[in-house]
């Protein structure tokens, strides 16, 4: 059964759901996949998420045409994931629960998020945690078939490669940044006048100790109160917008080599030295090459993956029912 006419079919089957009152349909099936089976529960469970999201604009909450889409949508989904699980059984792919609670804990470190967080976010849309799982093991069985069925036949010309960086060339600009080295003398939180001038008069003393010819790096090691004392105070390149502006705006400003004088912020008092620079500009495309691939890559594999699935469904048995 195409695609097409597999839409078709759910357009009639949800016009039908929308006309009856809720609780007057008892549970049956709605979808024969093969040897598997939907059930009108199954799909209006599944839709108690989306419906929350839907009812919670005000643009949309009721409207009878967005709730028929979104169901429609969802019942092919549910197909399309009921076709992936048959294929990848078919051809001995599984996920074990370790892949699963991985890839969830490497998207909680991403989102910097724990367990308890993720808990949180899921009741408020409504989703339990097993959901979640079962969605994340749909998803890596996902990518396993891709890996296996569709990868293989991706290949990604030179030529692919020039004409994605000349139409893409704004991606590819890098941002000015420094890189800088610190000594800082800090402030303690509650510092009274007197105090602050005499951790400025100490700063002072410490830029005497540069003025005549010692070490930044020695002079940091022995006196910088922070980050990266130890390595000489160096921070590494810094794009603008990520440190204090006191000290943006100094950096910036300074050739290279070039030592600052005392630079006040509310953190403390601050000598910088600039050890490097990096122009704006655009990236070398033998720099970007790997990722351009890539790009490409991902883009057409999930066209290849979709005719797949097409074909997939042609070879299928699909019967929408009430």
């Amino acid at each position: 059964m195409k695609t097409r006419s597999l839409a078709i079919a759910i357009t009639g089957i949800m016009l039908m759901l929308f006309s009856v009152p809720a609780g007057a349909l008892e549970d049956r099936v709605v979808a024969v996949v093969n040897s598997d089976i939907i059930t009108l529960s199954e799909l209006n469970e599944a839709f108690i998420p989306m419906l929350k999201r839907i009812n919670a604009d005000s643009r949309s909450k009721g409207n009878k045409k967005i709730l028929h889409e979104a169901k429609r949508a969802l019942l092919e989904r549910l197909i399309q994931e009921l076709l992936i699980g048959q294929e990848a059984s078919r051809l001995n792919i599984s996920v074990k629960e370790t892949e699963v609670e991985s890839l969830i804990e490497e998207r909680l470190s991403e989102r910097n998020m724990d367990k308890k967080g993720l808990l949180k976010a899921l009741e408020k849309e409504n989703i339990a945690y097993e959901t979640y799982t079962d969605n994340v093991k749909k998803e890596i069985m996902r990518m396993k078939l891709l890996r296996r069925e569709i990868r293989s036949k991706i290949a990604v010309s030179d030529e692919d490669i020039g004409e994605y960086y000349r139409a893409h060339r704004d991606l590819y600009e890098g941002k000015e940044a420094v890189r800088i080295q610190q000594i800082l003398t800090m402030l303690p939180r509650e510092c009274s006048r007197e105090m602050k001038e005499q951790l400025r008069q100490r700063a002072g003393k410490v830029l005497e100790h540069l003025k005549s010819g010692d070490r930044f790096d020695l002079v940091a090691r022995e006196y910088s109160q922070g980050p990266a004392a130890k390595e000489g105070g160096d921070l590494g390149f810094i794009e603008k917008g990520m440190i204090l502006p006191e000290l943006e705006k100094v950096a910036f400003s300074l050739s290279v080599g070039e030592v600052s004088g005392i630079i006040e912020s509310p953190v403390g008092f601050h000598i910088i030295k600039v050890a490097d620079k990096r122009g704006a500009g655009t990236k070398p495309l033998e720099e970007v090459r790997e990722e351009i691939i890539a790009e490409i890559g991902n883009k057409r594999m999930e066209g290849e993956f979709m005719e797949w699935l097409d074909e997939l469904a042609e070879k299928s048995y699909i019967e929408i029912r009430l």
